[in-house]
């Protein structure tokens, strides 16, 4: 083996993971998807006798069992949370490990490549002339010259590696950040659960004192609860740019309809709805009034604003839409553009007309409906479910679901954008709240 075929023999070793590393790896693995599949199975246990408790009659007995198997449920998601959090933390270091060794590698790929290109500059300076005056050989000019071709080669071997180490480091700080994004959301996830179960507690010990293990005081707590379900169906749910709103009963029954369709979580999908009302009252509403410009007026002040809607890609099909539904183009209400981009987006769901239009056949063939209204609420809940289910969201993993609604929000996933990350987290809250009431109408 020559000099250059055992040089490139280490670049490629060095760059490849040891077999016994990547037995370990293997192992950890295995020994990690072992403990989760064990906890899954603890988590569906208890779930299966939620589901068998609740085919009984109400009884203080029949409800605690349930608290008991509801606080199980929850001890045993956070023990598989540390577990995930543990496993990304040594992805994390592992990632990071790679980059700095890549990184140690581009650093003496340069210095190598610099003094290959020192030598191949003193080759190119010796002469023909310089040769034949020398007392070298012709053997020896022979060997100058494949020295020479050598160099050549190893020059190019070092521009190929270093190109493919930037490309691999580049490579694995992305991955790196989306890692980092999902250990934050899982520890976020973690602190809700942990809160949910310390509720859960909170409400058995409740019920354990007020009733003192009587079934008749229990009845009559059973009645307080269902006064308590009632005031929730019946709470108005806000919607975004819409001159009525509705209960929180029928917002339910909207995104619970949709689920059949998305397999999307109702209380992700009235979470998402919440967040983007609270934005449209923060951020306030606009008026088209230039179509071939995009322009417009902020509704609250009047002020003139440019790029309320872009010109080219949503004006045609927000008037074509404002002409099936029998609207003023110019006179309903929008979305204001933010610090960048365009505004435009319609209705509860904040879709722009050129998105909408591509959930229309969607939406009208799931609703029943002769036109995909965004205003209307039932379409705007369905839109949203669809759109959350496109973006991951159906796997009904927390992770997933967050990531759903950062890409809802900006199109990038959590780790890309400070802003996605924080409506993420914003969405994550609200859907614990409204999951809790979801509970309580259904007799969780």
């Amino acid at each position: 083996m020559n000099h250059k075929k055992v040089i490139v023999f280490f670049i490629v070793t060095s760059l490849l993971v040891s077999p016994m590393s990547l037995f370990a790896q293997t192992t950890n693995k295995t020994e990690l998807e072992n403990k989760l599949r064990e906890i899954e199975a603890e988590i569906n246990t208890h779930k299966q006798t939620i589901e068998q408790k609740k085919k009984e009659g109400t009884s203080l007995s029949r409800d605690i069992t349930i608290l008991n198997s509801k606080i199980g449920e929850s001890k045993a998601k956070i023990q598989s949370q540390n577990l995930q959090i543990n496993s990304l933390s040594q992805t994390i270091e592992e990632k990071e490990e790679v980059i700095q060794e890549l990184e140690t590698k581009i650093r003496n790929g340069k210095d190598s490549l610099a003094g290959i290109l020192r030598k191949k500059n003193e080759a190119d300076g010796i002469t023909f002339v310089e040769f034949a005056l020398s007392k070298q050989s012709i053997s020896d000019v022979f060997m100058v010259s494949d020295s020479y071709d050598s160099l050549q080669n190893a020059l190019g071997d070092y521009f190929k590696m270093i190109r493919e180490a930037k490309e691999k480091t580049q490579s694995t700080k992305e991955t790196l950040e989306d890692k980092k994004g999902e250990a934050l959301t899982v520890k976020e996830i973690q602190e809700i659960e942990k809160k949910k179960a310390e509720a859960i507690q909170n409400e058995k010990n409740k019920i354990l004192k007020v009733t003192k293990g009587e079934e008749k005081k229990y009845q009559e707590l059973v009645k307080q609860k269902e006064k308590e379900a009632a005031a929730i169906r019946n709470a108005i749910f806000s919607l975004r740019d819409t001159s009525s709103n509705i209960t929180f009963g029928t917002a339910l029954a909207y995104a619970q309809n949709a689920e059949k369709t998305t397999g999307v979580r109702p209380a992700l999908v009235l979470a998402v709805l919440m967040q983007e009302t609270s934005l449209g009252v923060n951020l306030g509403s606009c008026y088209l009034k230039n179509d071939a410009t995009g322009s417009g007026i902020k509704i609250n002040s009047g002020t003139y604003t440019e790029s309320i809607m872009n010109p080219t890609r949503d004006v045609p099909p927000f008037l074509e839409l404002m002409s099936s539904l029998g609207r003023d183009p110019y006179t309903t209400r929008v979305s204001c553009p933010q610090s960048f981009g365009w505004g435009g987006a319609m209705g509860p769901s904040q879709f722009i007309a050129s998105t909408w239009k591509i959930f229309i056949p969607r939406i009208q063939n799931a609703t029943g409906a002769s036109v995909a209204d965004p205003w209307n609420a039932s379409h705007a809940v369905m839109a949203t479910s669809m759109y959350l289910g496109d973006l991951g969201a159906g796997s009904k993993k927390s992770v997933d679901e967050k990531n759903a609604a950062c890409r809802y929000y900006s199109g990038r996933a959590c780790s890309r954008s400070s802003a996605a990350n924080s409506y993420g987290s914003s969405v994550l809250s609200k859907m614990a709240d409204i999951q809790s009431k979801i509970d309580i109408l259904q007799g969780n």
